[in-house]
């Protein structure tokens, strides 16, 4: 049986904690919909267009920006909103924007040089 890696963070978004993917593989940042977190008065509109690993197409609905809560350092989000995803994502370009560094060995990060502590996901976890 496959453990579950050990690549989340637990993060507060609009009051609601979280569990994080972090992915260096995603170029960008993603937060699903519907949720309580976005709604669509607020997006603004995004014409990109994404691709999956498995090459499916990722639909877009907007973007917004949202601020993260982690380890109680506030960090801000530009996030894409997808049906299509099921998780809060935070891509290459969140963890570029904040000096995130990764180290595998340890199963830590720092983020803009503060550590954090990674999670398994808790598959009770909402989405």
């Amino acid at each position: 049986m496959a453990q579950t890696p050990t690549a989340y963070v637990q993060a507060r978004i609009d009051g609601c904690i979280r569990h994080c993917l972090l992915d260096s593989g995603a170029d960008v940042s993603l937060i699903p919909i519907p949720s309580q977190f976005v709604s669509r008065e607020k997006l603004v509109p995004d014409e990109r267009r994404l691709l999956a690993a498995n090459n499916t197409t990722i639909h877009i609905d907007g973007q917004t920006r949202l601020t993260v809560l982690i380890n109680k350092q506030r960090f801000s989000a530009v996030l894409l909103v997808s049906p299509n995803v099921d998780e809060v994502i935070l891509g290459r370009d969140w963890l570029q924007e904040n000096n995130v560094v990764w180290n595998f060995g340890e199963n830590s990060i720092k983020i803009n040089g503060h550590p954090c502590h990674l999670i398994t996901k808790n598959r009770h976890c909402p989405p």
